[in-house]
């Protein structure tokens, strides 16, 4: 992507009012002093956001704003919405937009991350932020395994000792549910660098049943094999395969198969 191919994407989106925003972008990604910020402001979303300039942020505003990675199509308009993996709350702010009249609970556990989901969402009172792992079972602790040549995504969760610099508590799938008071989650965002293989190979996975909808980046590459356990895992939860959409690959409920709540 190069500076032209940004300003034509964006006036495509936003007309006169896409350069100002493609000039704002092109700072963040090539122009910015790296270690400093750009606020951004997009026209549909409640506040303007801020992004670190030369790190992936710019990239996943791309993603999501101009390449719509969070419009996957939805029945109804969910009321409670978890997103797992919320980075610095892009994709929580733009269901937040869309379907203003949801709660959503933001998950998010390296740090310089949840600082920018803090500013980026103190605006939104609808959402809510956990600073945590999505693990198997909730009393452990995870640190950040940070991938060579990192751009502030792809953060992997690896189970640390209490005390490890850094680490963070890991909450699994109910508790997160009973601690945010979810009766059910009608919508579940799921990106969480591989750690979907460990949640899913749990022995307790009865939390989907009060699930309706899942949208879920599946790591392959990290865990050969997780495709097939996660299609396995959501069947016999009433969970049916609905398509890919983006990076994701969708989940709904069958018909009769409701959820409880």
């Amino acid at each position: 992507m190069n500076t032209r191919q940004l300003c034509r994407a964006l006036v495509k989106r936003y007309g006169v009012r896409g350069l100002w925003l493609a000039y704002r972008m092109r700072q963040a990604l090539w122009a910015g002093r790296a270690g400093e910020t750009t606020l951004v402001r997009l026209p549909e979303w409640h506040q303007p956001i801020l992004l670190r300039n030369r790190t992936a942020d710019p990239l996943s505003l791309w993603q999501i704003a101009v390449e719509g990675a969070a419009d996957f199509p939805v029945h109804v308009a969910p009321e409670f919405i978890v997103d797992a993996g919320a980075n610095i709350g892009l994709a929580s702010l733009a269901l937040a937009s869309r379907f203003p009249l949801s709660r959503i609970v933001a998950v998010e556990f390296e740090r310089e991350n949840v600082a920018m989901l803090r500013r980026n969402l103190s605006g939104v009172p609808q959402v809510k932020i956990v600073e945590a792992a999505i693990w198997p079972r909730s009393g452990s602790y995870a640190a950040v395994a940070r991938p060579q040549h990192s751009t502030t995504w792809g953060y992997v969760a690896k189970e640390a000792a209490e005390g490890t610099q850094g680490a963070v508590p890991t909450i699994s799938m109910p508790d997160l549910m009973a601690h945010c008071g979810l009766p059910r989650i009608d919508l579940l965002k799921m990106d969480i660098e591989g750690s979907e293989f460990g949640l899913f190979s749990g022995e307790d996975n009865d939390w989907l049943n009060r699930v309706q909808m899942a949208v879920i980046e599946l790591h392959e590459r990290i865990h050969p094999g997780v495709e097939a356990l996660v299609n396995e895992v959501m069947a016999l939860h009433g969970l049916r395969p609905a398509g890919p959409w983006d990076e994701y690959s969708t989940f709904q409920r069958v018909p009769g198969a409701q959820a409880p709540g």
